[in-house]
């Protein structure tokens, strides 16, 4: 791909604990890229993390595309759906996902970092219901490997609600549209510190919700505030960062 690639695991998981987690990959992305490539990697190849024994959850939409699903199969990518995560708990496994989904893919930005959680903060209430601590991950490149338009963004904005479909309009090297070939970037993956959300919580209150959120926002904070400056361009970097909890009426 012609990318300069680091991977930094501030997370170092127990080889004494049984415990799993439910790891968090920030931003998503124009395709999730990195996610997919050198992530997805990690939890399998990387003589720690593959201790977590870990499966990346995708969109269940995907899975319908032949080929695509293929790969994302070989990868140890699975699908996003009840099923599955019930299957794959029962199985104590870890889950990775992308918490900002496909309305964060939309609103990727190659010049803006920013990441969204979705009204209902499902991966945090997974994390509660069963009592698995979070790691944020942060990927910092992972906007810019491609360029992004805002061509037709209202209709995207549609597919997303309705049929939780996510179209990105974006250019790689040479003006190649899509995923063809990204732009040679500088990928520099981070794992932050875990997130103890505390003990099992099956129905968690909105206002539990809300102090879970905040402890995860504040160590994506941490983690960015760290490596912004040697990770993103300046003129990126200098713009900070937020992550927004999506409105139900966004």
């Amino acid at each position: 791909m012609g990318c300069d690639l680091t991977i930094i695991n501030e997370y170092v998981p127990d080889p004494n604990s049984p415990k799993k987690v439910v790891a968090c990959y920030n931003p998503h992305g124009s395709f999730a890229t990195g996610g997919i490539c050198y992530a997805m990697a990690e939890f399998r190849l990387h003589p720690v993390i593959s201790k977590l024994e870990g499966n990346l959850m995708a969109a269940s939409v995907i899975f319908y595309v032949p080929i695509m699903r293929e790969l994302l199969l070989i990868l140890g990518c699975r699908d996003a759906g009840k099923k599955t995560i019930a299957s794959l708990l029962e199985k104590n496994r870890s889950l990775g996902c992308s918490p900002g989904g496909t309305w964060e893919q939309l609103h990727t930005d190659s010049a803006q970092e920013q990441c969204f959680v979705m009204p209902n903060v499902g991966f945090l209430r997974l994390a509660m219901k069963h009592g698995r601590p979070v790691v944020p991950i942060y990927a910092f490149g992972e906007n810019q490997l491609y360029t992004t338009y805002n061509i037709g963004l209202d209709f995207r904005k549609w597919l997303a609600r309705k049929y939780h479909l996510g179209v990105s309009v974006a250019t790689g090297r040479f003006g190649l549209p899509f995923p063809l070939l990204p732009h040679p970037t500088k990928v520099t993956i981070v794992s932050g510190l875990s997130v103890d959300l505390g003990p099992v919580n099956e129905n968690p209150t909105v206002e539990e919700l809300a102090v879970a959120f905040e402890k995860y926002s504040a160590e994506l904070h941490r983690v960015f505030e760290k490596y912004k400056d040697v990770a993103l361009p300046k003129a990126v970097a200098q713009k900070g960062f937020q992550v927004r909890w999506r409105a139900k009426e966004d």
